[in-house]
């Protein structure tokens, strides 16, 4: 056979195909086929398992005719779903939603690919606030639960009116003007009735519920917190907090009600406190090297404290000091500056018992 004939007759083939107009339509999700089980290959292409690999059942949305029957859809089954990350095992699996609006082409006219969704009227997409070209730019993975939306007769078996999410969504959002970062789960904001398409997200601060950790630049726009800090901060109201001088804060709340916190300082202190006030409860503090002292506890409404120094003495300052012991051994000489009132003994004598 000349090789040069059967080429250029292949390349005829394929410059038709290709010079084919590509028909792509306008269809809506009505059921998904999750991948749930491994496809087992086998040699020769054929195999047994589990072939869904995340494709979908759609139908037609814009047609000539009015649809009156739901059975007069047309229905594409087992449409293809265009991945943009994936591999053997690994990659982000993505389907469209049941009710979503989504362009479909047709290989070989006869099998549909999904290439992605459109927004619509029924599905307006998430803000980015500011029309500056800094802003344009945030990127923004806002997840909510998946709530069904209406599809009747009335709407030629179309589906409608997609509900706004009903829970606190979880959220990724980067702030391009200054490169500020934030995950939440349980945004505060972002579902019904609460800025549901979240207009006003134009900076970091206004993230300011649920579980979130937030990552603030060496530029941040916070009017909060400083740059370089990261934070972290659980739902119930306890914040953990780092900061680029190596000041590390935690706090414990409940219900953001401020209980006790721990705070380690850029010298090497670390102070535990009881409550949220500085100048009130309990506080241990453990001193650096090189300070006179080494650790002390206090009670700051009564003045008590211990204080150990590190030449190894030690103070002891209350309005009152009780020892409860059997037996109580001091070694070394004893200064007491005032009086000292003590049981009987022989010392003073009278009755049983001793000092000495």
């Amino acid at each position: 056979m000349d090789m040069s004939f059967a080429r250029e007759g292949t390349e005829s083939l394929t410059d038709a195909y290709l010079a084919k107009p590509l028909h792509p339509a306008i269809c809506q999700v009505d059921q998904i086929y999750p991948h749930r089980n491994k496809w087992i290959y086998t040699r020769g292409g054929s195999g047994g398992g589990d072939y869904n690999f995340n494709v979908v059942k759609v139908h037609l949305r814009d047609v000539t005719d009015p649809v009156d029957d739901e059975k007069k859809l047309k229905v594409y089954d087992r449409a293809l779903v265009l991945q943009r990350d994936h591999g053997n095992a690994t990659g982000n699996p993505w389907t469209p939603k049941v009710g979503d609006l989504v362009l479909v082409i047709y290989l070989h006219a006869n099998v549909p690919i999904i290439i992605g969704t459109l927004p619509n009227v029924y599905q307006q997409p998430v803000c980015r606030p500011s029309s500056t070209i800094d802003d344009i730019y945030d990127i923004v993975y806002k997840i909510t639960k998946w709530n069904p939306p209406t599809q009747s007769k009335d709407t030629e078996f179309n589906w409608v009116d997609h509900p706004f999410p009903q829970k606190n969504p979880i959220c990724f959002k980067y702030f391009d003007k200054k490169r500020d970062l934030s995950f939440v789960h349980s945004c505060p904001y972002g579902y019904k009735g609460h800025d549901e398409v979240c207009e006003e997200c134009r900076t970091i601060d206004r993230i300011d519920g649920g579980t979130y950790l937030k990552f603030f630049s060496d530029e941040t726009e916070s009017e909060t917190d400083p740059a370089w800090r990261t934070k972290f901060h659980h739902h119930c109201g306890s914040l953990a907090i780092f900061d680029e001088d190596g000041t590390i804060l935690i706090k414990n709340k409940v219900d953001e009600d401020p209980r006790g916190h721990i705070k380690f300082y850029p010298s090497g202190k670390i102070e535990a406190h009881s409550e949220e006030n500085e100048e009130e409860g309990s506080q241990a503090i453990v001193y650096p090297d090189g300070e006179e002292i080494a650790c002390e506890m206090r009670h700051n409404p009564t003045g008590a404290y211990v204080r150990i120094y590190q030449d190894g003495s030690v103070t002891i300052k209350a309005s009152n000091v009780t020892i409860d012991s059997e037996n109580v051994l001091m070694t070394g000489s004893c200064v007491i500056e005032g009086s000292l009132t003590h049981g009987n003994g022989p010392c003073c004598n009278s009755g049983e018992g001793w000092m000495e």
